[in-house]
């Protein structure tokens, strides 16, 4: 039997050996590594081919010709046939039937005197016997008194303004004045009349018309109003403290228009606006068409 000495020593060089055959194993697999990893490396350079450039052709290449895109025309749509319409029937116009202008009774004339007084007349149209009828709107009631060839239409029962409308046919001397530039004429000439000024001429009812303003010397009388009456102390025309006068030259002769105040200016401004309502609605016989 062996000894536990020999025993160990066999078990040592046992495991020399051992050792000595996995170093050498171990060298043996690096090897092979190593050789595999060069086979693989060599295989992966692979060399590039290089191009060899082609040889020029005499021939040209053609550039090849672009063909144009189509080029679609719309279709064209026809228009919708508009859907006719019924077309109206007009009602049947009525003829218009021409009202007749109401015959107005001409205010009747008084002889002047100092007991005479005047009689309210209602709104609407009123015709007076100067230059043969003449005829205007009263917007409101107003007294009104009616002499030959002149009719004198009051702002109120206090008779302190007015708006007269006379043909001046004489003056006080009882001169005729027989057209309009004779009566232009007795304004530029009659002391009464010294003081008045001129305003701009206007038309009136298609009318050429001249118009003056001013203060004037009361008491004396300035126009004889009707024939018929020339000597009479009461009749005829006579200035107030203020006036502002119209002179028309109408178809029948010249016809005067005043505004008047009895004071100085006292209602005066009352009378010229009241004034303008009548001369904006006044016509006098044979008068144009406006």
């Amino acid at each position: 039997m062996a000894t536990a000495e020999e025993h160990g020593a066999t078990t040592m060089a046992t495991d020399i050996t051992a050792t000595r055959r996995g170093r050498s194993m171990r060298r043996s697999v690096a090897g092979l590594v190593i050789l595999a990893l060069t086979l693989i490396a060599t295989g992966c350079m692979i060399e590039s081919p290089t191009l060899e450039p082609l040889a020029a052709d005499d021939t040209a290449i053609a550039t090849p010709t672009p063909i144009a895109a189509p080029v679609f025309e719309p279709t064209a749509v026809p228009e919708a046939t508009p859907t006719p319409q019924p077309t109206a029937t007009p009602e049947p116009t009525a003829t218009p039937v021409p009202t007749p202008a109401p015959d107005l009774p001409l205010l009747e004339a008084q002889t002047p005197s100092e007991s005479i007084l005047p009689e309210t007349l209602q709104p609407g149209l009123v015709s007076v016997p100067v230059g043969g009828t003449t005829t205007f709107r009263l917007a409101r009631p107003r007294p009104v008194l009616q002499q030959p060839g002149h009719t004198l239409i009051y702002l109120d029962a206090d008779r302190q303004a007015e708006v007269d409308i006379f043909t001046p046919i004489a003056n006080d001397a009882g001169d005729a004045l027989a057209d309009f530039e004779a009566v232009i004429d007795e304004l530029s000439t009659n002391p009464v009349f010294e003081d008045l000024g001129e305003l701009e001429p206007v038309t009136i009812a298609g009318l050429s018309a001249r118009v003056f303003e001013g203060s004037l010397l009361t008491g004396a009388r300035g126009f004889h109003t009707d024939a018929s009456t020339i000597g009479n102390d009461w009749a005829g025309w006579f200035p107030p403290a203020r006036m502002r006068l119209w002179i028309i030259d109408a178809p029948s002769g010249p016809i005067v228009v005043t505004a008047e105040s009895l004071f100085d200016p006292g209602q005066y401004d009352d009378a010229v606006r009241m004034a303008g309502g009548l001369l904006s609605t006044i016509t006098f016989a044979d008068a144009p068409s406006s």
